[in-house]
């Protein structure tokens, strides 16, 4: 089972461009466990309610042509967040004729049902049009020249784009991102299982931190329980719903897996408490509260909050003898 990522944006997004190596990271460290999906959200579905209201007095194509000046600004503000490049010199993406980035989500989603296999790269070309060679791609010939780079028959692509199957593909993007109480962009969808959780975060280790909670919640709802190896004091899952007191990663002390360790006591010169098929991960919790207590005292305060979250109990309540009922209910 894969880690989904649904990104809310809109194909002009400079922040969407610059977190494309963010991605790329994402997917080496998590190694063919995440997909990536995007769903369209139309950031300017029309660019007056984006001018300045007293720019209008001037004319509307006088103040689509500052507020094209100050979203320039913004873009070139984004660069700093990976490095991608952004070129603004003579940026006109809106003008009287063309007043909404809603063509261009309108192509995405096209591209879409023709070459559903082309989508990311027309998605990526059609950006970088945008924010790179600073092309108006709110004109339908410039975005015929990415839907031909990008290696799409243009016919086809036309034909499809026309038809109104598109618009009801892009009318139910735009229903989820309502649904989903969003109001801006980008919005990220990070989905696991039956799991899910929405952040709008520009952090790379956020990410990490959502996906690694989930996992863990999975591998606990499953009967994978966390506990701390007696051999290399790393914490571990459970593999099974018997008694595990020894992680099976190998210990690089001994080139062998802490479990084997702990049979062999000539290794140790000393002799491992043995783990018995009798007893399960809860009794095992009960046996020997004093002992997670300070384990738990050990840890650092994220650890600490994350036990918290887990387990749904503050570790301050272990030594309470009051709240044994509520401790073992917990567990």
């Amino acid at each position: 089972m894969k880690v989904k990522i649904t990104t809310f944006t809109d194909p002009m997004m400079g922040l969407s461009y610059e977190y494309e190596p963010m991605f790329r990271k994402l997917e080496t460290h998590f190694e063919n466990q995440i997909e990536f999906k995007y769903v369209m959200s139309g950031l300017v579905r029309d660019v007056y309610q984006f001018v300045n209201s007293a720019d209008l007095r001037f004319g509307e194509k006088e103040a689509i042509e500052r507020y094209n000046k100050r979203l320039a600004k913004i873009y070139e503000g984004e660069e700093s967040i990976s490095g991608m490049p952004i070129n603004m010199n003579g940026f006109c993406l809106f003008d009287t004729e063309h007043t909404s980035s809603i063509p261009l989500n309108l192509a995405y989603k096209a591209v879409q049902l023709i070459a559903p296999e082309k989508a990311d790269l027309f998605l990526y070309n059609l950006r970088y049009a945008t924010i790179v060679d600073c092309r108006p791609t709110t004109h339908t010939e410039e975005i015929l020249e990415v839907v031909r780079k990008t290696g799409i028959k243009v016919d086809r692509f036309m034909t499809t784009y026309n038809d109104g199957s598109v618009q009801a593909e892009l009318d139910e993007d735009f229903a989820l991102f309502k649904r989903l109480g969003l109001h801006s962009l980008p919005a990220y969808l990070i989905q696991y299982g039956e799991k899910g959780y929405l952040i709008q975060t520009f952090s790379y280790t956020d990410f990490v931190s959502v996906i690694d909670k989930m996992e863990l919640f999975e591998a606990l709802s499953h009967g994978h329980y966390l506990w701390q190896c007696g051999i290399c004091g790393k914490y571990f899952l459970m593999t099974t719903a018997h008694r595990q007191l020894y992680c099976e990663e190998k210990n690089p002390k001994y080139d062998v897996p802490c479990k084997y360790v702990a049979k062999h006591p000539e290794l140790t010169e000393e002799k491992k408490e043995s783990q018995k098929k009798s007893d399960t991960p809860i009794r095992i919790l009960l046996i020997h509260q004093e002992k997670l207590w300070n384990a738990l005292s050990q840890l650092n305060k994220k650890d600490i909050l994350l036990i918290e979250y887990v387990y749904g109990i503050c570790p301050q309540c272990l030594k309470n003898k009051e709240k044994k009922s509520i401790r073992q209910e917990s567990f």
